[in-house]
């Protein structure tokens, strides 16, 4: 009797296994690449620098990065942030990630009036381009600026019930 209990303990392990292999085939790990991207030591192209119009304005670039202080650009963190951009786990389904609205090739923004979310539902609002959103000059994010910070704005569309539709305790 205790051999049938050890075996169909063991054949249950397995199954589950195999149920667990077939998740992760579908919906991978984000895979961090061995080395991180750099994104802390990035070298701009001089006319970043200057600029005949308006003179040399890389003091106005510093002045208007919302990069807070305690929470300097890291090369780990950042690397990180950019595989989670594309990370479908991130979503209710398992069906979108951040880069579902936010495309590349359309300045990190959606060519559609409204973006779907994760049941296909219609976001109230067309999605924002995040190319240089560091730069924002204003500070704040979202159409309506409900965001104060690029911190408050990533957690927003995880928790939308619309976007991705997730809970942050499910997420960590």
């Amino acid at each position: 009797m205790l051999i049938l209990v050890v075996i169909c303990s063991l054949a249950s392990c397995q199954k589950e296994e195999i149920e667990d292999d077939d998740v992760m085939e579908q919906y991978p790990r984000p895979e961090l690449p061995e080395i991180p991207f750099n994104y802390s030591d990035i070298s701009l192209p001089e006319h970043f620098f200057e600029n005949d119009l308006i003179g040399s304005f890389q003091s106005s670039i510093d002045l208007i990065n919302n990069t807070p202080e305690e929470n300097p650009i890291t090369d780990e963190g950042a690397t990180l942030g950019r595989v989670l951009f594309y990370d479908v786990n991130l979503s209710q389904n398992k069906s979108i990630s951040c880069a579902s609205c936010h495309q590349q090739e359309h300045g990190f923004s959606d060519p559609a009036a409204f973006s779907s979310g994760f049941e296909g539902g219609l976001t109230g609002r067309h999605s924002m381009g995040l190319a240089n959103a560091a730069y924002y000059g204003r500070g704040r994010f979202f159409w309506d600026e409900r965001a104060a910070t690029l911190e408050d704005q990533v957690l927003m569309p995880i928790q939308d019930p619309i976007e991705m539709g997730m809970q942050l305790d499910s997420v960590i």
